[in-house]
């Protein structure tokens, strides 16, 4: 009786496992790339550290690498330059997904927009 029970047990919480899972704030646009919500707390010729949002799975101090390809836009989409952005601006940072293990954390943005 115990070598049917204990099976049946197991496969009736086994479902409990999956149904819990993390629901994740790393957020994918419609062409593949992650963005995330984040604040400006310094910017440098090649990098922008930034403070994420707090209600995403990504959160705490990054370091947002930029370059040449990099998008800057208004809230409206306009393209702008990276000198209209400041320390305390509200931004999402588009990107591939990748981060670094370093600390901080860094990500390369393809994307920045005010928000």
């Amino acid at each position: 009786m115990k070598k049917i029970i204990i099976p049946i047990l197991i496969l009736m919480l086994l479902p409990l496992l999956f149904a819990c899972s993390n629901e994740n704030t790393v957020e994918t646009g419609k062409d593949g790339d992650f963005f995330v919500y984040a604040t400006i707390e310094k910017i440098e010729k090649t990098t922008i550290e930034v403070l994420m949002a707090e209600n995403q799975d990504a959160y705490g101090a990054y370091l947002i690498n930029v370059y040449d390809g990099t998008e800057y836009l208004d809230p409206y989409g306009n393209e702008i330059s990276k000198s209209d952005f400041k320390a305390g601006d509200k931004i999402s940072i588009t990107y591939n997904g990748q981060v670094t293990k370093s600390l901080p954390p860094q990500i390369t943005a393809l994307k920045i927009q005010k928000q």
